[in-house]
């Protein structure tokens, strides 16, 4: 039976359309994802449940508060398209976020407004959102790569704003991931 237990993935390319086309749903250990610049130790697990009881989460857990720039990282998205990533391509990149406990991002200080930086990456090219926490948030962004790099990546701290790092104990969830590139 289709979809017992088992997330949808799909991927394709259109040579007439000249486009690339991918979508999951539950993010498996199996999808590519990995942590990038984390200070500490981290935990990934797959296939959590988001404090707002919805499912099917790739949850990042930090053992210790951060003071850089850090990613969620992924190569084999771009990795299996024939083309993979080309300068000039456009990117409508998509996901849901939840970043877990709005006091364990940023520095809680009265001053503190609980929306975190939030970018996503296409061929070293950053689109770039404000994301609250403690809710499950859809963000979309539609990048042009600026180089034939194939990493995808969902980062915090970009452009040196380190008011709203995740600290000691934070965690967020990810899920819905989907790519959809259009070749010049």
């Amino acid at each position: 039976m289709l979809g017992l237990g088992q997330s949808l993935s799909t991927s394709s390319l259109s040579e007439s359309q000249e486009t690339f086309s991918y979508s999951k749903s539950t993010i498996e250990s199996s999808d590519g994802w990995s942590a990038f610049g984390i200070e500490g130790s981290h935990t990934i697990l797959y296939d959590q449940t988001a404090p707002d009881s919805s499912t099917g989460w790739l949850k990042l857990t930090f053992d210790q508060s951060q003071t850089n720039f850090w990613a969620l990282n992924n190569t084999s998205i771009m990795n299996s398209s024939p083309k993979g990533t080309v300068v000039g391509a456009t990117a409508t990149i998509s996901h849901d976020v939840y970043l877990d406990n709005a006091a364990r991002w940023g520095d809680n200080s009265e001053s503190d407004d609980d929306v975190i930086s939030w970018g996503t990456l296409f061929g070293n090219a950053v689109g770039r959102t404000n994301v609250a926490a403690a809710s499950a948030v859809t963000v979309t962004e539609t990048i042009t790569a600026a180089t034939s790099s194939n990493t995808i990546q969902f980062r915090n701290g970009v452009s040196g704003n380190t008011n709203d790092l995740p600290l000691a104990g934070a965690s967020l969830y990810i899920k819905n991931v989907s790519v959809q590139v259009t070749y010049p």
